[in-house]
């Protein structure tokens, strides 16, 4: 799924998605670089960073999930403290 949000947005922001060293970052770098040299820049255009494609990615299918009825638990086990003194799991589902 990854890869595909990647290749998909490469394809978007005018990126060649076959060439070896084109991925999210080094797509954002040249298109900085391209950029910088005029002499208005934007870098709200700029594509998203690969971490924040793919977490932008994760946080959508959440919130599909949840659309569709699909809980899910996001809510860790945590340690709490116990009257003992001794740390208890607690799982808040």
């Amino acid at each position: 799924m990854a890869k595909a949000d990647e290749t998909f947005l490469i394809n978007l922001y005018g990126g060649n998605p076959e060439t070896t060293a084109c991925d999210l970052n080094h797509l954002r770098y040249t298109l900085f670089t391209q950029s910088a040299t005029k002499a208005s820049s934007t870098l709200a255009r700029l594509p998203p960073t690969v971490y924040a494609a793919r977490f932008h990615a994760l946080r959508s299918y959440l919130q599909i999930q949840k659309w569709l009825g699909h809980e899910i638990n996001t809510y860790p086990i945590r340690p709490l403290p116990a009257q003992n003194g001794r740390m208890q799991l607690l799982n808040p589902s």
